[in-house]
């Protein structure tokens, strides 16, 4: 969803500066400023990190109910898939994250720039 979002505002200020308008353009990057602050990006981050380790103890949990074999192959096989595909897609949340502080920081770059 926040994806959505900020692909439209990507947009909506490539049309704007191509159309060369200063104001609207600076208004746009302190609005997006605003909403990707280092300190939400951050916050958000931890939070996923957070959740990659809770899933990461469930992982171990579950590979000690195998050994000790509290639980069947075939249920271990399919809780331990979920877990690793539930690990990956906070670790591309991550990845995102990351990518997105980048780029604001190099929105600060253009906006002292400008």
């Amino acid at each position: 969803m926040d994806t959505l979002k900020i692909e439209k505002a990507f947009l909506e200020s490539y049309c704007i500066m191509c159309n060369n308008n200063k104001d609207v353009l600076q208004e746009f990057l302190q609005r997006m400023e605003d909403v990707l602050s280092s300190s939400t990006i951050h916050k958000e981050t931890s939070k996923i990190e957070k959740e990659v380790q809770l899933l990461e103890s469930k992982k171990n949990k579950l590979v000690n109910m195998r050994l000790e074999d509290i639980i069947d192959k075939e249920t271990y096989e399919e809780k331990y898939t979920d877990i690793l595909q539930k690990i990956d897609v906070k670790i591309q949340d991550i990845q995102d994250r990351e990518k997105l502080t980048s780029n604001l920081e190099e929105e600060k770059d253009i906006k002292n720039v400008y």
